[in-house]
């Protein structure tokens, strides 16, 4: 972890040789600039280690030693946090800064500004804190080993009052961040997890002690999957498969998946680990614009069968109707607010006009040739008695334009065929 950092005299100086200077400021660096100061100086690490032992059970050497090893970066400190307010990379885009530099920039700068959400996925290399009461326990544990043994190794839990709070991964985990573990709360004896962090993802878990289910996972990119936990985890077409982590062998049925900034949202049907996509839906704030895709069949194998796109302004929307295996569908109708009916043939991305049907009226136009060089050969009007009147096209008439094509984005196309 870096933080306020005095330069000596010799260490600006040797910052500053060689044409060196500040890479955000451009200015010279200057000793003796503590926090609050003009100038102030901030160290970054690049090269932080997660602390082997929670606080109380770290030995001189190990400190010392971890600071020594680390490599550093010196910044203008009111200038790096202007760019770390809105990012959560280092100036040179390199790593992920420390949750904990970012948190104390803040409260230097801006204390009452709003934390944005990259700032939870921030690495974390101090352990967590649970108050004065809290005691640091070694256990012993086991591991599995990629090659099916079990070997004996050792986690750390934190008690608050004789109630367990919080618990490592085992010591054999590779972890990122000295805050991943297991969360618990409750009475002693009757701790359960409600929260589990990994290496910048936390699932959310509900349920008593040792039935504990996850019911939603945060992913690192920002993005979230949400799980039924009212359903039975386990089918019997689903085989058991060992798993390293608690989490996913308790988490319930995928029924929901977003990204970061909720404009995507995926929906599952299925049992546990045959959970297939169904519908994904997508809004586009920019545009207005609200798209639904549905798909159909086995996990893997889903293919697209319909397309909504719905345009708030105007309040204007279309259906796309494809059909085809996976990878291959092909429009083979496209619906205009109920009003127009398209037709189409021919395969992914060739697909012809060669049928326009409009319901008011009604009136009927059949299309030849090739994509977007298709002519009208026939039209075929029914007038108010009810008598349907077909008219032969002499000489083929061109459509009216691209907007009558399967992939289209006008909503809707022409009024006039």
């Amino acid at each position: 972890m870096g933080g306020f950092y005095e330069l000596s005299p010799e260490e600006a100086d040797a910052l500053n040789a060689n044409d060196g200077c500040e890479p955000l400021t451009f200015e010279k660096y200057k000793p003796h600039r503590k926090q609050g100061d003009e100038g102030a100086t901030f160290r970054l690490y690049w090269d932080s280690q997660v602390s082997r032992c929670p606080p109380g059970h770290q030995s001189a050497e190990e400190q010392l030693g971890a600071q020594d090893a680390a490599k550093y970066a010196v910044y203008d400190a009111h200038a790096l946090w202007n760019w770390l307010k809105a990012h959560e990379r280092d100036p040179t885009n390199t790593f992920k800064v420390d949750r904990e530099d970012w948190m104390l920039l803040r409260e230097a700068f801006d204390a009452t500004m709003a934390i944005p959400d990259f700032v939870q996925r921030l690495p974390h290399h101090s352990w967590p804190d649970f108050g004065p009461n809290t005691t640091w326990m070694r256990k012993a544990a086991t591991t599995d080993y990629p090659d099916g043994t079990i070997g004996p190794t050792h986690c750390w839990s934190a008690y608050v009052d004789g109630s367990e709070r919080f618990r490592t991964f085992t010591c054999m985990h590779k972890i990122k961040s000295a805050s991943d573990g297991f969360y618990m709360e409750g009475p002693k004896g009757a701790e359960r997890i409600v929260r589990v962090e990994r290496n910048g993802s936390t699932s959310h878990c509900s349920g008593p002690s040792r039935e504990e289910r996850c019911y939603q996972i945060d992913r690192p990119d920002g993005g979230a999957a949400f799980f039924n936990v009212d359903e039975g985890v386990r089918t019997r077409r689903a085989k058991h498969k060992r798993r390293p982590f608690w989490s996913h062998e308790n988490r319930g049925r995928l029924y929901k998946s977003t990204n970061r900034e909720r404009t995507i949202t995926k929906h599952f049907e299925g049992p546990k680990d045959h959970e297939r996509l169904t519908k994904f839906e997508s809004t586009d704030p920019s545009s207005r614009i609200f798209v639904s895709i549905h798909f159909t069949g086995k996990r893997g194998k889903e293919r697209v069968t319909r397309v909504i796109r719905h345009q708030s302004q105007g309040g204007v929307s279309d259906t796309l109707y494809k059909k085809g295996p996976k990878g291959r569908e092909c429009i083979w109708k496209r619906v205009i607010q109920n009003k127009w009916s398209i037709y189409y043939e021919g395969e992914r991305h060739k697909e012809a006009v060669r049928k326009v049907v409009k319901h008011e009226g009604p009136c009927v136009v059949h299309c030849d040739g090739p994509r977007l060089g298709e002519g009208i050969v026939k039209c075929e009007v029914q007038n108010q008695q009810g008598f349907t009147r077909a008219v032969s096209m002499t000489a083929r008439r061109s459509m009216i334009g691209s907007a009558w094509g399967a992939h289209s984005l006008v909503i809707p196309p022409p009024a006039q065929a």
